[in-house]
């Protein structure tokens, strides 16, 4: 058919969903007519049966191509979101007070369940935010189309009514001024929706924005958790070596026969002690 929409086939079935719907239609209305018309049916059903089969292949084509990309997603986020506790993980490490030689230390977990976690909220907050990014973009291309539409049959218009001003009319102005009004009619509305659909794509856009806002502070609340967790560990390994020194500086003081103190604590630790302490009602 000239002019028609090209369709691909698979034998004799149509490829796409619209097309085979349209067909599938096509051949009820067919069996309809041949039944009440009492011709033989054989033909159309064969064709029919044909036709929902390529409809059902198809169904489970898309269903396919549908789980894969669904697959593609999880593995892209999947992949982000270990990159970003990695990130995190590196963070905490570079912020960790200078180890002491030979004074055995809890090791930080660079990948708690909070960071995992929270990374995993990132990485989907941050995939939602660029597709709706993109979405925006897309909303206001379609949008820009349709007013520059608008724009461009109102400067036809503008255009044919000055020159007919001048003096110059032509024999078809009166119909094609007509056929840019009825234009510019069926546009307006496809400008609304176009706003319409901007509008809801600017509201996506903001929405996904703010929940990347919030799932990045959630990462800086788990990195600040997991670091509280690795210092309290270097700072009872601090606790228990200086203990221990103590109680053996004591023992070869006993040997010595000394009764000297070879070792005050500086008034910063005196002090950060002192207040510890106080905090915590210990004093």
């Amino acid at each position: 058919m000239t002019g028609a929409r090209k369709m691909t086939r698979v034998g004799n079935v149509p490829s796409g969903a619209a097309e085979i719907e349209a067909e599938i239609a096509q051949a009820e209305a067919d069996l309809r007519s041949a039944l009440l018309a009492g011709q033989p049916t054989g033909v159309i059903r064969t064709r029919l049966s044909a036709l929902h089969a390529g409809a059902a292949r198809l169904a489970a084509e898309h269903a396919e191509a549908e789980a894969q990309r669904h697959a593609d997603e999880a593995a892209a986020v999947a992949a982000a979101a270990e990159t970003i506790a990695n990130q995190a993980g590196g963070r905490i490490a570079a912020r960790q007070p200078r180890p002491i030689p030979n004074l055995k230390e809890s090791s930080p977990v660079q990948h708690a369940p909070a960071i995992t976690a929270a990374a995993r909220q990132v990485a989907e907050a941050a995939t939602r935010a660029s597709a709706a990014e993109a979405g925006l973009a897309r909303a206001a291309e379609a949008e820009a189309a349709a007013r520059g539409r608008l724009d461009a049959l109102a400067s036809k218009r503008a255009a044919i009514v000055s020159r007919r001003q001048g003096g110059d009319a032509h024999d078809d102005d009166g119909e094609v001024l007509a056929l840019a009004a009825a234009d510019a009619e069926g546009m307006a509305p496809l400008l609304v929706e176009a706003q319409a659909a901007t509008g809801a794509a600017r509201a996506e856009a903001a929405e996904a924005g703010r929940l990347l806002a919030v799932a990045r502070d959630s990462l800086t609340h788990a990195e600040a958790e997991v670091e509280i967790a690795a210092v309290i560990a270097h700072l009872g390994a601090l606790d228990v070596a200086l203990v221990s020194g103590l109680g053996r500086l004591h023992e070869l003081q006993g040997v010595l026969h000394r009764s000297d103190q070879p070792y005050v604590p500086t008034p910063m630790l005196a002090l950060a002690l002192r207040k510890l302490l106080a905090q915590a009602g210990r004093l």
